[in-house]
């Protein structure tokens, strides 16, 4: 990677690495035991980093966010948003899980 790169950029290329090691080793090699689960492993962390860096990006760049991120009182209205979807979402979610996995 160049030394000019930004920290978003580099998160980006490790998760787009990670992401074809992934799919390359449960796809295309016929690999078992625990290099599969590395495989996997990597598959997952480097979508979610993919995923990650898609919407840091469209978080910067949005007007609206920009525009609420410099004014006092939308800071913490955003912040009140986060902590309601932390606590009343977040829980909801965890519950649906485990009601289907069971």
């Amino acid at each position: 990677m160049y030394p000019q790169s930004s920290p978003r950029e580099r998160v980006l290329a490790a998760g787009t690495l990670l992401l074809f090691l992934g799919i390359g080793g449960l796809a295309f090699l016929d690999f078992h035991g625990n290099v599969r689960i590395v495989a996997g492993f990597c598959l997952v962390v480097g979508a979610i980093l993919n995923i990650g860096s898609f919407f840091v990006r469209v978080w910067d760049q949005n007007r609206v966010i920009r525009s609420v991120k410099q004014n006092a009182a939308g800071v913490l209205w955003l912040r009140i948003l986060v902590v309601a979807l932390w606590i009343g979402i977040l829980p909801l979610a965890c519950l649906w899980t485990y009601k289907h996995i069971r």
